[in-house]
């Protein structure tokens, strides 16, 4: 079940907005003073990968979902699992369960596949 704006999502919310078969991508919402290009973005693609960027460099691992929370793993990403709360519209805050760091993303979805080409301009690698 969806939950209210402002309330993190359920395990099943997630699974639709993240395990639907499209490509995920979480990018900050930018502040009129901000440089959208140095701003960190993140993809979850359909087959479990995950990449994360910052300006053209990026690293690589793995997401999933462990009951309510959206977790990211890699060899150079150690294991960070978080709240998903909606905002209204695209937009979601997401909530570290480790440290309660907090950070203001958009979410868009397109397209099928697991390329290389992570959609961002100015990141594909």
């Amino acid at each position: 079940m969806a939950s209210e704006a402002g309330r993190p999502l359920d395990g099943e919310a997630l699974r639709r907005l993240f395990l639907n078969g499209l490509n995920t991508y979480l990018i900050p919402v930018q502040r009129a003073e901000g440089v959208a290009f140095h701003r960190r973005s993140e993809l979850f693609r359909p087959n479990g990968t995950y990449w994360r960027g910052m300006g053209r460099t990026g690293i690589e691992g793995w997401y999933g979902l462990e009951g309510a929370q959206l977790c990211v793993w890699g060899d150079s990403i150690a294991k960070q699992c978080r709240k998903v709360l909606p905002q209204g519209g695209a937009i979601y805050l997401l909530i570290d369960v480790a440290n309660n760091s907090q950070a203001l993303m958009e979410l868009s979805q397109r397209g099928h596949g697991n390329s290389g080409d992570t959609g961002i301009p100015g990141t594909q690698y």
